[in-house]
């Protein structure tokens, strides 16, 4: 019996047909992870204090993401595109006058609307990767923090930015002006909060700097964290 050799018509269907079953499969993935964030957000926002309790029972996708690598192109895609834009515009006077094609699209989404100073929490609508659909403390207060001060770690004044993560409505944290905050400990975070420091140069230094455990819906940006320490609490590494 001889062996079966498919024709270069046949692996050509064959072929065609496994990237239409693939296609498929990638939008039923697609369409199922979109319905159930939009049924996370709606939680969230029809009951904010439910988005701190839920952190504990949903962190994360249940699983991988089902196409890290569509993530990963639109990221290259979208900065690439940013980058062309501004190659393009080099030399213009748009481009002189324009203080926000700086080539990352992050930045350009929020920086170049004239009035980002009243509609901070669109910051949250110009992610990209893997956290783009992140909320942060979108639709919840504004907290302003005034106070650059760390000194009751147990019990934080209002106004300082330990009392504002800890928090568990949703928050929007901004800054008036440039701060330097001194960690004593570190900085334990809270769900649905957004710690913004566009138009500010805020720095925290010092402590076990911040900790991001068992929550989620957490954007970060501008911000300077450094000169971090392990924290007394903080679990300590066996070297092998």
């Amino acid at each position: 019996m001889g062996t079966f050799k498919p024709s270069f018509q046949l692996r050509f269907i064959l072929l065609l047909i496994a990237r239409v079953y693939l296609k498929g499969i990638s939008r039923f993935h697609k369409k199922r992870e979109e319905d159930l964030r939009k049924k996370n957000w709606s939680n969230q926002y029809e009951n904010p204090q439910s988005a701190h309790q839920s952190a504990f029972l949903n962190l994360a996708l249940p699983g991988q993401h089902p196409n890290p690598e569509v993530v990963v192109q639109e990221v290259h895609r979208k900065v690439y595109a940013s980058l062309a834009r501004r190659q393009m515009l080099q030399g213009t006077q748009k481009y002189q006058d324009s203080s926000c094609l700086i080539g990352n699209p992050i930045d350009d989404c929020w920086e170049c609307d004239p009035n980002w100073p009243d509609n901070r929490q669109n910051l949250a609508d110009c992610a990209i990767g893997f956290g783009q659909y992140a909320l942060g403390g979108k639709g919840g207060e504004y907290d302003v923090v005034t106070d650059s001060s760390n000194d009751d770690a147990v019990n934080p004044r209002p106004g300082t930015l330990r009392y504002a993560v800890i928090q568990t409505e949703p928050l929007w944290i901004v800054f008036p002006g440039n701060m330097l905050i001194k960690l004593s400990q570190e900085l334990i975070f809270n769900s649905c909060k957004t710690l913004n420091g566009s138009g500010a140069n805020v720095h925290i230094v010092g402590g076990g700097c911040i900790t991001l455990q068992f929550i989620s819906n957490v954007i970060i940006h501008n911000v300077h964290i450094h000169h971090c320490y392990p924290s007394a609490s903080a679990p300590k590494i066996k070297k092998l």
